[in-house]
Parts: C-alpha cells; sequence; structure tokens
C-alpha cells in the first residue's frame, strides 16, 4: 500500500512540475500566450482524480491569469521571469509558483488580478518586493472584500464614508496586509486611526480591482481558448 502511495505521489510531483514548466514556456514565448494556451492544457490529461490539480478548474484560472499576460511584450516577460528566478527573495521556479497560486484561488476574479500583478512587475511599474506584497494581499482578502478596498482608500478625507464601512471589512483588509493602524489617546478617551498603506494604494493605483470587476479579460480568455 506504502509502494503505491509512493508511486501516486511521484505522478503527482511530475505531472506539476511539466504543468509548471509548459506554463513558463508559454510565458516566455515570442508569440501571443493565449494562441498557445491549448497546449498547456495538455499537460494534465487524465489528471481529474488528483485532489491537488483540478484540471478544468485550474485551466480556467490559467486563462484568466494569462490574458493580463498577453498584453505584456515577449521579452519583457521572459525578464520578468529572469528577474525573479535571481532574486534572492523569490526562492522558487515561476511556473510552479503560478500553479500554486492559482490552485488555492477562488476561481472568480483573483486570477485576473494574479496576472495583472504578474503584468505589472513585467512591464516594471512595481518592484519585487511590492510584487510579493500584493500577491500576499490578494493571497488573503476575502472575495467579498475586493470592492471594499478602493472604497476605503477613498474615504481618507471622508469620515462619513469612513463610518459606513464595517469594522469586519477593515479587520479583513488589516489581516491582508493592506491596512495600517494607530491609536491616538487623549486624556478622555482614545481612539484607533485606520489608515491604507503603500500597498494598498498600490492595489487601487494598478485598478486592480477594477479590471478584474469588468470581465473583459474572463470574456475574451473564455472565447479565445476554446
Amino acid at each position: 500500500m506504502n509502494e503505491d502511495a509512493d508511486k501516486a505521489n511521484d505522478r503527482v510531483f511530475d505531472l506539476v512540475q511539466d504543468y509548471a514548466q509548459r506554463v513558463v514556456d508559454v510565458l516566455a514565448s515570442s508569440n501571443e500566450v493565449l494562441k498557445l494556451f491549448p497546449v498547456v492544457k495538455t499537460a494534465v490529461v487524465g489528471v481529474a482524480a488528483i485532489g491537488s490539480i483540478r484540471d478544468e478548474i485550474l485551466n480556467g484560472k490559467l486563462a484568466q491569469f494569462i490574458e493580463p499576460m498577453n498584453e505584456v511584450a515577449a521579452d519583457q516577460r521572459r525578464d520578468m521571469i529572469a528577474r525573479l528566478e535571481s532574486d534572492p527573495t523569490y526562492c522558487r521556479k515561476v511556473g510552479k509558483h503560478i500553479v500554486e497560486v492559482l490552485d488555492r484561488q477562488d476561481s472568480y476574479r483573483k486570477p485576473i488580478i494574479t496576472g495583472e500583478i504578474f503584468a505589472s512587475l513585467a512591464r516594471k511599474e512595481i518592484g519585487v518586493m511590492m510584487f510579493h506584497r500584493l500577491l500576499n494581499a490578494v493571497d488573503r482578502l476575502p472575495l467579498m472584500e475586493i470592492d471594499t478596498v478602493r472604497r476605503f482608500v477613498g474615504s481618507v478625507r471622508n469620515p462619513t464614508e469612513r463610518d459606513l464601512i464595517d469594522h469586519e471589512s477593515i479587520q479583513a483588509m488589516i489581516n491582508a496586509g493592506l491596512v495600517s493602524s494607530h491609536s491616538i489617546s487623549t486624556i478622555d478617551s482614545s481612539r484607533t486611526i485606520y489608515s491604507p498603506n503603500a500597498t494598498c494604494e498600490r492595489f487601487v493605483d494598478l485598478n486592480l480591482d477594477l479590471k478584474s470587476k469588468s470581465g473583459t479579460h474572463s470574456k475574451s480568455s473564455a472565447a479565445r481558448v476554446e
């Protein structure tokens, strides 16, 4: 029984490695990545029984992820892969990282946002540290709070609007690393001030929420990879 389990685990590992390598090969191609997407899909044929890679769901997420990357020049994508894999704070293979991230994400909106973050890094709109922080924030932010981020940033100078934002929503953004807090004490009382940090402001500046909400990417992906 243990021998059979070991063989199954080895097969899972091999399939993940194969899938991850194909993802990198597609991103590094000089052609449009969406045209090459069907090639990636062949990497998970026959693995529907493997719980860690739900083939069709993962392929759907990858289609969403790839759409923003399709708008980035091939040389920028290759440079991004090289920069990440040589960065001491990254310490992993890009393809495997993408598979791991997408596999645990909700299939609605988050894969598109993740693709936008990678695309922003490829275009050098953000550095590697901000890249890490944004990916971590998206991973930890509840899906229903994605639109709250822009609302929170916009309420900085509007106390009335800030008061309308549920405290649990603010706590969720704190847990995701998007909001900072500090206490102000007076003789009679004390209160907590919540502020968007640099990661939160970059999330809004890059329009990660709007680009995932519009549905433009997901619709065009579905039409072009079938």
